[in-house]
């Protein structure tokens, strides 16, 4: 996009005094953002010391011309979060504007929000301002990727909802989704996770909610919830197995061609499943089977977490992938892929890589954000025993992860999983399985009452 020369000029003076007193580059942001709106100017642009950017054009670098930000330098959003995580976070706002360069430049404005987080207004704009650049609308009037919060009182990620729901085009007809939702205690945000399914603008899809033994309200929540849509089914096990042994089991019960996962404590964009259906569904030649797409984490108030070096995981050091969102054709899954790994953390990652390693033609990863993530404390993700943040891999992680790709290594084809499993096919550590029980005495105690 091309600005106008009066556009032109405010940017270089806001970025002249970013440049002078870069601590406070949010302010000037602010400052660009309210002078160029109200003189008509509706595409949001983000600028950093060395460059610029506007939607519908690839970021780029004044010095040096389009440049992806890994092969530059690494990890510059990720210093600035460590800095505000140790109350530094003016000197981190400061070292990431004047170093910022290609698809790291729109990604300031997650710091920014960060930033702004006492004030929700700012906060909103900085994300929608972020989100606005991963649509290919030059307005954020027009993206589809844009938030608003529900009025009350309880916390920010509690209350999200889509900017413009009303306005996105539905789709009536088409090939059944299945979406299987673990849950596990999962009272506080169960309400919030199957309503962004529901309100999907792929609509022939079925929710099955399987309550792995929760020992608060969750599973009275869940046939609620099963009484007001007919989409909604709840399975109930007697004995918690984890997540992957919940989806499995979820799996024997579902009707759908397609089949696909979603946490009880995340919340989807609402045209999730269309933009990884369509793909599947439109592809002349069978491939690609699977798609995925990328996220991002947040806490409860808002606060965008899991900043990292750009790699294949996170290209600009935040917009993650989404290993949970893998969307299966169902015949491929079950004749090639078989079944999760019935352990209790990593099984994504595992399942992941063998499609990568086997059969690469049948990935397609959707590069726009599907979801937000809760980052909850004493999650799978968090807790001392199961991390997987800012402190790295937890050990017994790590374990699993030598133990598939040994396994993996060993074999020529790709190779199926079946559930339960009985053996294993390979060791893994003893802490995260989810059984040590026949496959009769297993299904006895796991299939739903």
């Amino acid at each position: 996009m091309e600005l106008p020369a009066a556009v032109r000029q405010a940017l270089a003076a806001a970025r002249k005094r970013s440049i002078e007193t870069p601590e406070l580059a949010l302010n000037h942001a602010v400052e660009l953002d309210n002078h160029l709106y109200k003189a008509g100017w509706r595409a949001p642009l983000t600028y950093a010391a060395r460059g610029e950017a506007v939607p519908g054009t690839p970021p780029f670098s004044r010095d040096t011309g389009a440049v992806h930000a890994s092969k530059r330098h690494m990890g510059i959003l990720h210093q600035a979060d460590q800095l505000a995580r140790q109350h530094e976070a003016l000197q981190g706002i400061a070292l990431a504007f004047m170093h910022a360069h290609g698809t790291e430049v729109p990604a300031l404005n997650l710091l920014y929000a960060n930033q702004a987080l006492e004030v929700e207004s700012l906060w909103l704009r900085f994300i929608n301002k972020y989100l606005a650049y991963l649509s290919e609308s030059e307005t954020q009037e027009k993206a589809p990727y844009q938030l608003d919060l529900e009025p009350g009182l309880e916390p920010r990620f509690q209350r999200l909802r889509s900017a413009h729901l009303e306005h996105l085009p539905r789709h009536g007809q088409g090939p059944l989704i299945s979406v299987l939702m673990p849950v596990y205690n999962a009272e506080t945000t169960l309400h919030l996770a199957v309503r962004s399914i529901l309100e999907q603008t792929w609509q022939s899809l079925e929710l099955l909610l399987i309550d792995d033994a929760s020992t608060d309200a969750s599973r009275v929540i869940a046939e609620s919830l099963q009484q007001q849509d007919p989409r909604v089914r709840v399975l109930t096990l007697r004995t918690n197995g984890g997540p992957y042994v919940a989806k499995n089991v979820g799996l024997v019960h579902a009707r759908g061609q397609y089949l696909t996962v979603h946490d009880a404590d995340d919340w989807a964009f609402p045209t999730r499943l269309a933009d990884q259906i369509l793909p599947l569904i439109n592809a002349p030649d069978g491939e690609p089977r699977v798609t995925m797409g990328r996220m991002l984490r947040m806490q409860e108030n808002g606060r965008v977490t899991r900043f990292r070096d750009p790699d294949w995981i996170a290209e600009d050091g935040v917009l993650r992938l989404c290993f949970p969102s893998l969307l299966f054709e169902r015949n491929y899954f079950e004749q090639r892929l078989g079944a999760w790994d019935s352990v209790r953390v990593g099984a994504d990652a595992e399942i992941l890589a063998r499609i990568r390693r086997y059969t690469p033609q049948c990935l397609r990863v959707i590069e726009r954000p599907l979801m937000l993530q809760l980052d909850a404390s004493q999650s799978l993700t968090t807790n001392d025993a199961t991390y997987l943040d800012e402190r790295g891999v937890a050990p017994i992680r790590r374990d699993y992860q030598q133990a598939w790709e040994s396994w993996h290594n060993d074999q020529a084809e790709l190779p199926r999983l079946q559930f339960p499993l009985d053996p294993r096919p390979f060791q893994a550590p003893a802490a995260i399985c989810s059984h040590r029980l026949g496959a009769d005495a297993l299904l006895e105690r796991l299939i739903p009452t």
